[in-house]
């Protein structure tokens, strides 16, 4: 079982990693059209966090001055559109 473990992980690591940096990269545009610069402070602030809340964590850290759900839904055509063009439609189906 320990062994199945490890496997897994090893095979989903690279996957979370992936994911992760598309999603950052897709928040560093949005905080740049907002004239900031996405800091480890703020990534930080939102790790763990549904998206609103962690979007409410960037703008609390970056002192943006919009809402926090201004934030997500300029951040929804973003990432959608990097899906559309980054994403492997293997995955994408899954």
């Amino acid at each position: 079982m320990h062994l199945s473990c490890n496997l897994a992980e090893q095979f989903l690591t690279p996957i979370t990693s992936s994911a992760e940096s598309f999603v950052i990269e897709a928040v560093k545009d949005v905080v740049e059209s907002h004239g900031k610069t996405l800091t480890p402070e703020a990534l930080q602030a939102s790790t763990g966090k549904r998206p609103l809340e962690a979007w409410q964590a960037v703008k609390d850290v970056l002192d943006i001055d919009c809402s926090a759900q201004q934030l997500f839904d300029e951040s929804e055509p973003v990432l959608t559109d990097r899906s559309d063009h980054h994403i492997p439609s293997a995955v994408q189906a899954a």
